[in-house]
């Protein structure tokens, strides 16, 4: 099992924020992922959310809070990879050892891919 970390706003219920940004539990479209529009294709191996296992101090310095020797705005939260359920699944990076990504485990439209995402925030933990 593996704990991924990332850094995202608050919302006012206290969970992680959903939305399209690198601050947002979700992903940019072109940026994260190649699908533009909700009903392009997005493919497991391409890329997805950006996630650091292991270790909260893996994060950039930009996306770690001052408590954590960053510069981030946003708390850092926390989750397994055995949470993020059937249509998700992590992905290390090949060319970054202390990145990762969540990404869809089957070919889905980017419309579910987003919806899988956000389906998993009532179980990211702050850190």
């Amino acid at each position: 099992m593996t704990e991924l970390f990332r850094g995202m706003k608050e919302n006012a219920q206290g969970l992680p924020q959903i939305g399209e940004s690198s601050r947002s539990l979700g992903v940019r479209p072109r940026i994260d992922v190649q699908a533009i529009d909700p009903g392009d294709l997005v493919q497991p191996g391409q890329g997805g959310m950006s996630v650091s296992p292991d270790d909260p101090q893996s994060l950039p310095y930009f996306r770690r809070p001052l408590a954590l020797g960053g510069t981030g705005k946003d708390p850092v939260w926390r989750i397994t990879d055995a949470q993020l359920g059937p249509d998700l699944r992590y992905r290390p990076d090949p060319a970054s050892p202390g990145h990762g990504f969540v990404e869809a485990s089957r070919s889905m439209t980017l419309s579910e891919y987003q919806r899988a995402l956000a389906q998993t925030q009532r179980l990211w933990q702050r850190n």
